[in-house]
């Protein structure tokens, strides 16, 4: 853009400030906007490019507010300028920038002195700086009191420390004293908090993603000296080295994030290779709980599926939390549910599909209320029994490494994760259940008690939890595991560890599995691959896994019980101006296939409902739309509104209006809907409702 273009721009901006006193923003509709290039200097002296974009009209007395957008891993600020610019059409100022070592800003610099840091402690005081740099180069163009950062992956992590950050002292450095930028909301998706890394396994293992940057190419040019030592003590196996660099007292997210003032609300996905979803559900509950927080658990990860209405759902979320704590919109978005966890679908297809309708739950914390915790205990022949064994036994996991294989070898080939299958060997041990009397709802995070008894001081656990079903097909649902490098003395051992979140239903008479491995590798149905978590143990081990007598092994699975079926429906409007299906699912158990169920629509509000008698509610009030529906149910364009759910009790009605007409009138309008279903005995049982509002 032009200087002139500039220079207008910032007139219009100084008059608009010149006309009064700060107000509440109020709602905004979409503008056109305008983008300035900027390229500031940081205090260590790096330079970075930056991209400004705001609404093309005066803005506000006080300026718009601002929305820093940071992007993922070995990207640039180019890889968030859509999203940058949907922000900005909605009546704020956004900022993204090149992160240090990445993107066309690396040009600017001398690689031998510059480029991305090994412990990330410059990266954050960039992240501030930047937001300061676009503060004085649009000084009345950006409301410096109203501060939101959000991104993905790389830029999840940002968002993060920038909550945990938010107004405090920097930690020690010899670049900045001064207090950063107090920050008013925080959204990341699909990236771990500040101490990402520092869990548990700190120190005994290396994440293999990390083994791969320092060695290979990754879009990413780490300061050269740094770099340089984490391969030093890669190839020494000094990991306790490594761990020890990349944390900070001063930074510890278990003392900053319960502290911090700044409402964050949260994304992640289950089959996330490269950030494990607990990783940011632990930094999500670090949060004061006296915050307003949200947290929606789904899909859009690092090489998990996209699901449409997952997608639509965050990105709406994300931009009435950004109304609601950068323009003080009361909109509600704090008062609902905190929680929102999708239901990742049994069949492959349906979970690979961008357009499935995936059933939910919203509840107050993970583990929700009423989860109850069934126990699994590892027995003789394969078996998982509801009670603990009297016998004691053991089966053996045994690792073998390649002769030809070491650290130095490893590093300079990076294998793939099939080449590592293939030259390792994956070993495994399995463990059945029977077969399930009922669906099993399970949701959070399964803890295991494994009992084990090595020679060795160094190894990996691997446990994988699948669903087997009634042709014994294996489904993979999460995994966890423990690794043991010179922490633990040889001999018996108990390993506690958790596997990651994950919220999935088994369905009456399939089996839960337990596969225990001697490889940390992801392998979940996403049809992208396997990926190597975890740099491989590169020696020799038997581990015998114990079970039963005074070694009871076991599983702690947590189980929603199942109450009322759900609704779902997408898009989550109806267009007026390019109307296409409103596609519905109606979601229950295995304990419902084969109930009739009747879907209704109506005008007139969703409370206080229609009593069904029990005490149970439909939550719909009956009008003539709901009744002229029921009338002409399975007449177009009321397709399948009733009938008789499936085996599993779903149900898949929808209203066909592609290639219609709809009244532009109607925009504004919303009709609600909420699904019935009738037992064979006649019980009723209704569904949540859904509304559906009618938009351009």
């Amino acid at each position: 853009m032009s200087m002139r273009i500039i220079s207008i721009w910032l007139a219009v901006c100084t008059l608009a400030a010149a006309q009064g006193p700060c107000l509440p923003i109020a709602p905004s509709g979409e503008w056109p906007v305008t983008a300035a290039p900027h390229t500031y200097t940081y205090t260590d002296g790096y330079q970075v490019q930056m991209t400004v974009r705001a609404p093309s009209v005066a803005p506000p007395p006080c300026g718009w507010p601002l929305v820093v957008c940071v992007h993922g891993g070995g990207g640039s600020k180019a890889v968030v300028s859509a999203l940058a610019t949907s922000i900005a059409s909605r009546g704020y100022a956004t900022m993204a920038y090149d992160v240090r070592g990445q993107g066309p800003s690396m040009g600017l610099n001398d690689p031998a002195s510059f480029g991305a840091t090994t412990d990330g402690l410059r990266e954050l005081i960039d992240l501030f700086e930047v937001m300061e740099a676009a503060e004085a180069a649009f000084p009345n163009l950006i409301d410096f009191d109203r501060i939101g950062v959000t991104g993905f992956s790389q830029g999840a992590g940002h968002s993060w420390k920038a909550a945990a950050n938010s107004g405090r002292l920097p930690p020690t450095n010899p670049w900045r004293t001064a207090a950063f930028p107090v920050i008013s909301c925080a959204i990341p998706k699909d990236g771990g908090g500040p101490g990402f890394g520092t869990g548990p396994n700190a120190g005994l293992g290396l994440r293999n993603k990390f083994v791969e940057k320092m060695f290979g190419p990754s879009g990413i040019h780490y300061v050269p000296a740094q770099r340089a030592q984490m391969q030093a003590w890669i190839l020494a196996g000094d990991f306790a080295a490594i761990a020890a660099h990349r944390s900070n007292a001063e930074l510890d997210p278990n003392i900053l994030l319960p502290a911090s003032e700044v409402p964050v609300f949260a994304h992640v996905s289950y089959d996330d290779y490269r950030i494990p979803a607990s990783g940011v559900l632990k930094s999500w509950q670090l949060l004061n709980v006296f915050l307003p927080t949200r947290l929606q658990g789904g899909t859009g990860g690092h090489k998990s599926p996209n699901n449409a209405r997952d997608s639509l759902r965050f990105n709406m979320t994300r931009y009435r939390w950004l109304d609601r704590f950068l323009k003080d919109i009361p909109n509600g978005v704090d008062l609902s549910p905190p929680v929102d966890l999708s239901i990742t679908p049994e069949v492959i297809a349906t979970y690979q599909d961008p357009s499935s309708l995936r059933d939910f739950r919203t509840m107050d914390d993970v583990p929700a209320a009423g989860t109850v915790t069934e126990t699994l205990f590892l027995d003789a022949g394969g078996q998982l029994s509801s009670m603990a064994p009297g016998g004691a036994g053991a089966a053996t996991l045994t690792h073998t490494v390649p002769a030809s294989v070491d650290i130095a070898s490893y590093s300079a080939a990076l294998p793939s994760a099939a080449e590592v299958l293939s030259g390792f060997g994956l070993n495994t041990l399995t463990w059945d259940s029977p077969p399930l009397a009922e669906d099993k709802h399970f949701q959070g995070e399964a803890a295991l008690e494994l009992h084990v008894n090595s020679p060795d001081l160094r190894y990996q656990v691997h446990v994988v939890l699948f669903d087997v079903n009634t042709s014994g097909g294996s489904r993979y649902v999460t995994d966890g595991f423990a690794a043991v490098r010179d922490n633990l003395t040889p001999g018996p051992n108990v390993l506690n560890l958790s596997l990651y979140l994950q919220s999935y239903v088994f369905r009456a008479g399939h089996r839960v599995r337990v596969q225990i491995e001697n490889l940390v590798i992801h392998r979940p149905p996403t049809g992208n691959g396997a990926e190597i978590r975890l740099l491989p143990c590169l020696q020799d081990s038997n581990v015998d896994v114990q079970f039963g007598g005074a070694t009871p092994s076991r599983i702690d699975l947590p189980i929603l019980p199942f109450t009322e079926p759900t609704l779902v429906s997408y898009p989550l409007g109806v267009s007026v101006s390019t109307p296409e299906d409103h596609r519905f699912s109606i979601q229950s158990s295995t304990a419902q296939a084969g109930d009739t169920y009747l879907l209704l629509l109506g005008a007139s509000g969703s409370s206080p409902g229609t009593p069904l008698g029990g005490g149970a509610v439909l939550p719909l009030n009956l009008d003539p739309l709901a009744f002229s529906i029921a009338l002409a149910a399975n007449t177009p364009p009321w397709i399948d509104f009733i009938g008789t759910a499936d085996g599993v009790g779903t149900a898949f009605p929808y209203v066909a209006l592609a290639g219609t007409t709809v009244p532009p009138g109607f925009v504004g309008a919303e009709v609600y809907a909420a699904g019935l279903m009738i037992s064979a005995g006649g019980a009723l049982s209704a569904t949540n409702a859904v509304v559906i509002p009618f938009v351009n």
